[in-house]
């Protein structure tokens, strides 16, 4: 997944670039586990010199690296907003550029579908396939759960505020059809409540038929919403 945002200082004032824009591409791979790993960031500017273009994505990196396992796309889009103009005008020195500097995979080239797969992916699943399907995310999130790399963002899971309301959040949504969650700024409604949902109809043998509908005020934090269930993905 690849998208660019154009980057508009939050003060209103003019890019110091000479009317040049100053555009972020964001890459995830397609076997990411965004929210739990890095994307990739990339700064386009015709008047920015590489080494000011290549602080500002560090600046950038370390902003996600601060908030993973959150919306941090959306967070580094509002830093790059209220920071681009001092960053121009202020850049670190080079050693400090280049020294620890965080990386992400590249995204792999894709090859074009042919006809042939095209048709295979439109066919509707049977009800024996949705059961296969939905057998293959019990195991995924079984072995989510056991892994050695997730026991760490478990913890953090399990110490959100959120968390205490899991099963009360489950049951209200499974016995109506209207929902509202109130709770207080990073309590976890935003990046908790749909992996509550989807956790349990994986249990329930319905993670095959779960929909899940992401709305966010700003497409970018839809997607990254949208992107944080690392057991979408299944082959």
């Amino acid at each position: 997944m690849t998208f660019e945002i154009d980057i508009k200082p939050s003060s209103g004032e003019a890019l110091p670039t000479n009317g040049s824009p100053v555009t972020l591409e964001i890459q995830i791979p397609k076997n990411s586990n965004y929210p739990y790993e890095l994307p990739l960031f990339i700064i386009h500017c015709e008047a920015l010199p590489s080494y000011i273009r290549l602080a500002c994505m560090k600046q950038v990196m370390q902003e996600a690296r601060a908030n993973i396992n959150m919306p941090m796309i959306y967070m580094c889009i509002e830093y790059l907003n209220e920071n681009i103009v001092n960053l121009i005008h202020n850049p670190p020195k080079l050693r400090d550029v280049t020294e620890s500097f965080i990386s992400a995979p590249a995204i792999p080239a894709q090859n074009k579908k042919t006809s042939k797969q095209q048709t295979q992916r439109k066919r509707k699943l049977t009800e024996k396939d949705l059961t296969e399907l939905s057998q293959k995310l019990v195991e995924k999130l079984n072995e989510m759960n056991v892994a050695e790399q997730y026991q760490a963002i478990g913890k953090v899971r399990n110490n959100l505020p959120a968390y205490s309301f899991k099963e009360q959040v489950v049951n209200a949504v499974l016995k109506n059809q209207v929902v509202i969650v109130c709770g207080e700024t990073g309590c976890g409604k935003t990046t908790q409540v749909p992996q509550f949902i989807l956790d349990q109809e994986i249990k329930s043998m319905q993670g095959s038929k779960c929909n899940i509908i992401c709305t966010q005020p700003r497409r970018i934090s839809a997607i990254g919403v949208a992107g944080m269930h690392p057991f979408l993905r299944v082959k």
